[in-house]
Formats: C-alpha cells, structure tokens, sequence
C-alpha cells in the first residue's frame, strides 16, 4: 500500500545498496563482485512480504519503532518475533537462490554471526553507507546497530570512502537515468 511504503524509494534504496555492495566487493578483491550487487539489491526483501501481505502488521511496527526511537529492525523482532532478514531468507530459500545469498541477506544486521562473514560485513557496510548518503528509503529511520568488526574487515582506507561515495553516486544515477526513461 502506498500509504505505508513508497516502493520506488524502497528500489532505490536497494538498488544503491547493491552498487555500494559491488564496488566494496572489489575494494576486497572478491571474486564474486556481482553476487554482492544482488544481495544489496535483495536485503531487505523482507519488508516488500511484510507490507504487501500483512500491511496492518507492519503499519504497527513502523508505528512502534517511531514512537519508541527504537530501530525498525528491534520493533519487528518484538512484535512479530523475527526480523526482514529472517523473512528475507526464507523467500530466497524458497526460490532456490543460492546459499550465499540468503546468508548475505539474513546475517547483514548480524555479519559476525554469519557463516561467511566477509560478504554480510560488506553488506551491512554497504547499507549503512547508503543510509548516511540518504539514497531512497528501507523504512528505517534510525540507523540499525553497527557491527565494529564488519568495519575492520572491509578495511577501507581513510580516503577511500569519500571516492567510493562519488563512484556509487555516478552509478546510482546512471541507473536513475535509465529508470526515467523506461
């Protein structure tokens, strides 16, 4: 419903998140650069089940995380007992999407407790970065918790943050720009 989730700021949210997912992937030297593009493009699938399919639900959870300060992410583990991650993994299990996947999608609020750590830091690191360059909207409003040791092991250099923002910023508009005249 419109009224609960603007879902092209949502897309582009996600899609920015898959950008800067990438472009950390290549920093690290990973080999699989674009399966990190798909999880930030998929890590907060979630949210679309819980809108599109309990909207009354999900209404009260944006509601009890803003009138609580707390994150999204804390009021739907209390209210509905699981998190976007969670649902996330399970509908990627279900399509039969590899593993990576769904583990890059479940763990990327938790990367230390993920299987392969690696890959959920960079994820996580990418939707924090996307957040503070206000690109689209998840439907959090308050930055969820940060894993120190997903910093550590992205390792970027001092520098490196403010080139990775304007390459991401040149992508994300360029997929902008291709939207519009789609």
């Amino acid at each position: 419903p419109k009224e609960i989730m603007d879902v092209a700021s949502f897309l582009e949210h996600n899609l920015a998140c898959g950008v800067v997912a990438r472009i950390l992937a290549a920093h690290c030297n990973m080999a699989h650069t674009e399966q990190l593009f798909v999880s930030g493009m998929l890590h907060d699938i979630g949210r679309l089940i819980l809108c599109n399919y309990f909207p009354e639900v999900f209404k009260y959870t944006l509601a009890e995380a803003e009138s609580s300060g707390r994150p999204l992410l804390k009021a739907e583990q209390s209210v509905l007992g699981c998190s976007h991650a969670h649902l996330g993994k399970k509908l990627l299990n279900k399509w039969k999407l590899p593993y990576a996947l769904e583990n890059n999608v479940n763990y990327h609020h938790q990367p230390s407790a993920s299987p392969c750590p690696e890959t959920a830091s960079i994820l996580q690191m990418a939707d924090m970065i996307v957040h503070g360059m206000g690109v689209g909207v998840s439907g959090e409003s308050i930055v969820p918790g940060f894993d120190t040791k997903a910093w550590e092991r992205v390792n970027l250099p001092g520098g490196a943050l403010r080139t990775l923002v304007k390459q991401a910023e040149h992508q994300i508009e360029t997929f902008r720009d291709l939207l519009r005249k789609g």
